[in-house]
């Protein structure tokens, strides 16, 4: 065999797997399995009753119902297809810990996702194979990226879709149709999931047509009108009007409801975000800079979702949740140029120099992603409602528990039906219904910092556990259950949200009722 035929042999061969791609993933997948199994939490009520408590609901018929799926303004489509996992989970085991699973091993399973995405966009931005290798670092150990990712959350979500987007088709100039209609696919779903992030994707839209529109813009809105079809008919089979929960979202959002869930100065993020990062900050920002240079639209785009929920009067840190891969992506870039520069500048030409120098940089940047988990403001995350979770995990183990007693009904959005075994219900345990109800349920959940164990002796409960983060108490008492004697729990809408609701005519007005 002559050379020639051997080196055509070769490139038509199927490449090589990439071994640092692989150990990546099972980086990322590994490092999230394991701080959940430790630390379990949940990044926000919209994790349990916006997707998982419905999910549950549309399975087992079982779940409380927010405002949001009373009328109609948020979508079936994260449910529905967490019910879809839910089912099987369910076949496997009963137990609320293998639906809980299910949903963590799908989040894990999109952060490897996003993680060869980073890698591959890194290389395809000219940032070789060691840019890849510190991009896709980053997004698989960066604690920020770590603990919001493994949460089924709507920012969590839309940034992965929004990432494997961008690698589809960015900033590859020789872009086949079908290429364009999978990217145009990827920026539907991104904003089916998250609307607020249609600015962002209409710049990389546009971005990516300039020039060429000809040729492009067909391909890409017609992948970008399939997850958008998709939402229409299940709001058409949900709601029963198309698109109408993206309509009613974005009434609600823009009429009002900020000043119900507080509203905090454009600034916010800013200053919160420097806060989390306190000294990896420079680093950080240092190295974006620098591999901005290579893919200036990654730039643009994270700068444009940070200013445009700057804009929104309601802010919390994981609505920029989607700027952060993008981020950090330009930081492996502008790594792997300035171990470069610095290789060059200082003539350290031997292989085993560079390997120092990747070695160290990326002991640095491990070294700052722990420094940054363990400081307060990201080490308050790891144990959100964890007493609760806990609680939830002893009733459950209980086969004796026949219903849980809520004690002060407005923390509803600490408990949810879903991470209970399926034949236990929450009740009303408040001070008006205690004492006619306490036949329903034989444990109470009391989150109130001056209640005491005597008030519940005299109605044979006994203390089991107080916890120490939250102002937690679980009570017991022996014996079997009556639910008919109690009245379940619903979810309690916030103070003032009813009469904006009504203001935007998406509630009856009293009259009316």
């Amino acid at each position: 065999m002559n050379k020639a035929t051997w080196l055509a042999r070769k490139s038509a061969s199927p490449a090589a797997p990439d071994h640092t791609l692989l150990a990546l993933c099972v980086l990322t997948v590994a490092i999230r399995l394991v701080t959940t199994w430790l630390l379990p939490s949940v990044a926000q009520a919209d994790e349990t009753f916006q997707y998982l408590e419905q999910a549950n609901r549309l399975i087992s018929g079982r779940g409380m119902i927010p405002w949001e799926y009373e009328i109609g303004v948020r979508s079936w489509i994260i449910p529905g297809f967490l019910a879809g996992l839910f089912r099987v989970a369910t076949w496997i085991s009963p137990d609320p810990a293998a639906r809980l699973w299910s949903a963590t091993f799908f989040m894990c399973a999109l952060s490897c996702v996003t993680t060869m995405a980073g890698y591959r966009l890194s290389q395809n931005a000219g940032a070789g194979r060691i840019g890849a290798l510190f991009a896709g670092l980053l997004l698989a150990v960066w604690s920020e990226l770590v603990y919001f990712s493994a949460h089924v959350l709507a920012d969590s979500i839309s940034a992965a879709t929004l990432v494997m987007a961008l690698a589809t088709c960015y900033p590859n100039r020789n872009l086949t149709s079908g290429r364009l209609i999978l990217a145009g696919a990827l920026f539907g779903l991104t904003l089916v999931i998250r609307i607020q992030l249609a600015p962002a994707i209409a710049i990389a839209m546009i971005w990516l047509c300039f020039g060429k529109a000809r040729a492009r813009v067909f391909p890409l809105c017609a992948g970008f009108v399939l997850p958008v079809a998709v939402l229409a008919i299940v709001d058409w089979m949900t709601w029963g009007v198309p698109m109408i929960s993206l309509w009613k979202y974005v009434q609600a959002n823009g009429g009002g409801l900020a000043a119900v869930f507080g509203i905090k100065p454009g600034y916010y993020y800013f200053g919160k975000q420097l806060l989390v990062w306190h000294v990896a900050t420079p680093l950080i920002l240092t190295t974006a800079v620098i591999g901005a240079r290579r893919a200036p639209l990654l730039a643009v785009i994270g700068i444009a979702i940070v200013v445009t929920f700057s804009l929104v009067g309601h802010k919390e840190l994981r609505f920029i949740f989607p700027a952060l891969p993008l981020c950090f992506i330009l930081s492996g870039i502008g790594t792997a140029d300035a171990i470069e520069w610095l290789r060059r500048r200082q003539k350290w030409e031997t292989t085993a120099a560079r390997s120092w120098l990747i070695a160290g940089a990326a002991i640095t940047w491990v070294a700052a992603s722990i420094a940054v988990s363990v400081g307060f403001h990201m080490r308050t995350f790891w144990t959100l409602d964890a007493d609760p979770l806990a609680a939830m995990r002893i009733i459950n183990a209980d086969r004796s528990s026949c219903g849980v007693g809520l004690a002060q009904p407005k923390f509803w959005w600490a408990t949810g039906l879903v991470r209970l075994r399926n034949d236990l219900q929450i009740y009303n345990a408040d001070s008006t219904h205690i004492g006619n109800s306490a036949a329903a349920y034989n444990y109470v959940m009391d989150f109130s910092k001056t209640s005491s164990p005597t008030q519940y002796e005299a109605l044979g409960f006994k203390e089991v556990q107080c916890f120490s983060h939250y102002p937690l108490c679980l009570y017991r008492r022996r014996g079997a259950c009556d639910p008919a004697s109690g009245e379940p729990s619903k979810a309690v809408h916030p103070d003032g949200l009813d009469e904006v609701l009504r203001k935007l005519k998406l509630l009856p007005s009293r009259s009316e009722q």
